[in-house]
């Protein structure tokens, strides 16, 4: 599904079964790599795992004030075999849990230090999950929560923040709408 699905979605339309990013991934992975794309593809998942570490640990240094449990909590991140595992495959988990680790870290950031870059990393995030999983919608309350609070507080870039969930919103509603 996977193959035919990246060519179907870059024709213009949308597949019945699949969601566009992971396609579009692997669809790419497969016109540089030719046979190879499954390889490039599972590469591709470990770089993105690898860098969630350094986010899942910076995170807990924001949360954690002991440096061992932080230690301790990011190792048993790093080493976790369902998630090593589920890296060797071509399935979306690696990505959705890597990507939900990261969009976590840019949450934690924006509310450390109101960057305009992390303002729109956020909702970027959130489209590109909700793109690989539909299920990952169910983060866009909890961000619409975290949103209003940083405009209540008027904290910078905030207006930014808003705007980009705004924009997210849009995109998948209008995909929904046009997949129906």
């Amino acid at each position: 599904h996977y193959m035919s699905a990246g060519e179907t979605f870059l024709s213009g339309r949308l597949h019945n079964f699949r969601t566009p990013l992971y396609p579009l991934i692997y669809h790419f992975a497969k016109v540089v790599a030719g046979g190879a794309a499954g390889h490039i593809v599972v590469i591709l998942q470990i770089l993105l795992f690898m860098l969630s570490i350094f986010a899942f640990y910076r995170s807990c240094c924001f949360l954690v004030q002991s440096r061992k449990i932080v230690f301790i909590a990011s190792l048993l991140y790093a080493i976790h075999p369902g998630i090593i595992l589920w890296n060797q495959f071509i399935i979306t988990e690696s990505f959705a849990i890597s990507g939900a680790v990261i969009l976590f870290y840019f949450v934690v950031e924006f509310y450390k230090k109101q960057r305009v870059w992390s303002a729109v990393a956020i909702p970027v995030t959130i489209l590109a999950l909700i793109a690989l999983r539909p299920s990952s919608i169910y983060f866009t309350p909890a961000l619409a929560l975290f949103t209003l609070y940083m405009l209540v507080k008027r904290r910078k870039y905030a207006w930014t923040l808003f705007s980009g969930l705004i924009i997210s919103a849009i995109a998948v509603a209008g995909y929904c709408f046009k997949f129906y």
